[in-house]
């Protein structure tokens, strides 16, 4: 017992053996594992890369496509926009062929109009000859005869006067509104100097302190408020609702629409060629 069997130091040896070998066994396994793990990180890291690739090029396909999309969205709105201009010319041509007949049916009325003259006799008098509608006469004498005149319009059923002392005479059928502000407005205020009417109860009415009020179509307030620096010496309205000439006092005029005379767009457009002395 003293001695212990060499079996025993063989055991020790062989378990201490086996200890040490399954240490290193377990170092192995460890290392395997850690090889494996890296393996696996780098298979997946290799995977995931195909994968955003992948991704980049869908969105690259889908913005591509986007564009395409919108490409031939352009060539479809290309299109709309000139069939819409080919039938906004079909309609002003169309208006345009109306308001002949209409004016050539307006002409044949017009033979049945009054037609008359006035004039008070004394030297340095101004004549006047018109030719209006029945009911119009007996104002339009009575002003003439009482007053001087500063200014005349008429769209062709009303009429409206202004003479030079401010007062006004008008007829039946000129703008409501109009006659409104004429009704209403104060004798302390300044009086009209200026007055233009038109069909579809346009009108322009200028006051002697160089304010105006006026109803018409969006380009005629746009074309007064740009040349709000000059003054108005006139303003006449077409047929159609958008239809206008303005001239002003430096010479310089603008007009709008389809409805004015060929003649006058003719003359001062091409033969003039937009001279700014009117």
């Amino acid at each position: 017992l003293r001695s212990p069997p060499l079996l025993t130091i063989i055991d020790e040896t062989v378990v201490v053996g086996m200890e040490e070998e399954e240490e290193e066994d377990d170092d192995l396994r460890e290392d395997d594992d850690f090889e494996n793990d890296n393996a696996s990180n780098i298979a997946n890291v290799g995977s995931s890369f195909p994968l955003v690739v992948d991704e980049k090029e869908d969105v690259q396909r889908t913005i591509t496509e986007i564009k395409k999309q919108m490409e031939i969205a352009d060539v479809g709105l290309a299109i709309l926009m000139s069939e819409s201009e080919k039938l906004e010319s079909l309609a002003h041509g169309m208006e345009e062929e109306r308001c002949m007949a209409a004016t050539t049916h307006d002409c044949d009325e017009e033979e049945d109009a009054s037609s008359s003259s006035c004039s008070s006799g004394e030297k340095g008098e101004k004549e006047y000859a018109y030719g209006l509608p029945e009911e119009s006469l007996e104002v339009v004498e009575h002003f003439l005869q009482e007053e001087t005149l500063g200014c005349m319009s008429t769209n062709g059923k009303g009429t409206i006067f202004l003479s030079q002392n401010g007062h006004a005479a008008y007829t039946s059928h000129i703008p409501k509104a109009l006659r409104n502000i004429l009704q209403q407005r104060q004798t302390s205020l300044p009086t009209p100097i200026y007055v233009s009417i038109g069909t579809k109860a346009r009108f322009y009415v200028e006051f002697e302190d160089g304010k105006a009020e006026w109803y018409g179509p969006e380009k005629l307030s746009d074309c007064l408020e740009a040349n709000a620096d000059l003054d108005i010496s006139s303003v006449a309205f077409g047929k159609l609702w958008d239809t206008f000439f303005v001239v002003f006092s430096d010479g310089s005029w603008e007009y709008h629409g389809k409805g004015l005379p060929r003649g006058l767009v003719r003359l001062v457009v091409e033969d003039r060629r937009r001279l700014s002395d009117l």
